[in-house]
């Protein structure tokens, strides 16, 4: 273990990190050490993209050497610490990213391909990566087919506010299109939206897929998938339908940053990369939320399997 502190003292934190979780593999410290290299992955990240000050990246780093430093003490004295929960799968699995951009606004989807491709291929040997960008509805049932992927992550736009504003009355009708200066509102605005995903359609122009339709679908994928990753503003309950094939759904019930979501995505993919199931992994991913700048957005993140809204307390 004083390998391992000289590494920690000479600022090689990921490789420390790294040595620690292969070496507690499966262990109950395992979750632990996993959160660690995810918050210290997206501390160098915030720092590189200018998301932080120098002065709180350095904060945040003598964060996580003390809670390493501890951490190791605790490994070396045999001390027995909180269990994580959740079986360790050791097999190799795919990942797909799908990325739909018919509308030609800034998704900030190349920036969160290369920092999942960034996480993928330096810090695990368990997961492919595949990248699929355009698509329309056919390219996409046949792309997740024809690569027989286990991870679907889906970065589109979808449920996009509608161009109809309403304002409540106070009898509680709804006004269509009340603007400034027409009429009285009484109540706030209504927001609606429209629910669906933004594809290609065969002359590269956005069409809406609504839920129903998508529901249908994604009938047509061969059994295999085992989770779907919406980095996306998505219906809980097209997410409910969905999880009831036995597929594990992630997604956001509000718009969020694009950062934010990428910050949950490095917790995510690097526990699923040291082979741990999608329940911890969304654990995992969760914890990095907390402990970074975007906790807010944690919120605004949910999960489902078989048809149940994951709750943690």
């Amino acid at each position: 273990m004083d390998n391992i502190k000289t590494t920690i003292q000479k600022g090689e934190i990921e490789e420390a990190l790294n040595k620690l979780i292969i070496q507690f593999h499966n262990s109950e410290h395992e979750k632990d050490l996993i959160i660690l290299s995810s918050q210290n992955h997206a501390n160098q990240r915030n720092k590189r993209l200018g998301i932080v000050s120098f002065e709180n990246y350095n904060l945040e780093r003598n964060k996580i050497v003390f809670n390493l430093l501890q951490l190791t003490d605790l490994l070396q004295k045999g001390k027995k610490g909180e269990k994580g929960f959740g079986k360790t799968q050791n097999k190799k699995r795919k990942v797909i990213i799908c990325e739909s951009n018919p509308l030609g606004q800034n998704l900030f989807s190349n920036v969160e391909i290369r920092e999942i491709e960034e996480i993928i291929f330096n810090n695990t040997s368990n997961l492919d990566l595949i990248i699929k960008m355009g698509l329309n509805i056919n390219y996409f049932i046949d792309s997740i087919n024809q690569h027989q992927a286990q991870i679907i992550h889906f970065t589109a736009f979808a449920n996009i506010l509608n161009h109809n504003r309403f304002c409540a009355s106070s009898a509680g009708s709804p006004l269509l299109g009340l603007g400034a200066g027409e009429g009285k509102c009484t109540k706030p605005i209504m927001v609606q939206y429209n629910e669906g995903i933004y594809f290609h359609d065969q002359s590269d122009k956005p069409v809406q897929i609504g839920n129903d339709s998508f529901l249908k679908y994604f009938e047509m994928i061969d059994k295999g998938v085992e989770c779907l990753f919406f980095n996306t503003f998505i219906s809980e309950n097209l997410a409910k339908n969905i999880s009831l094939e036995n597929i594990f759904v992630v997604g956001f019930n509000d718009i969020v940053n694009s950062y934010a979501a990428i910050e949950f995505a490095t917790g995510f993919y690097k526990a699923i990369g040291y082979g741990k199931d999608y329940l911890t992994a969304y654990d995992i991913g969760r914890q990095t939320l907390l402990n970074g700048v975007h906790k807010d957005i944690v919120l605004k993140l949910y999960a489902y399997a078989d048809g149940q809204k994951i709750i943690f307390t």
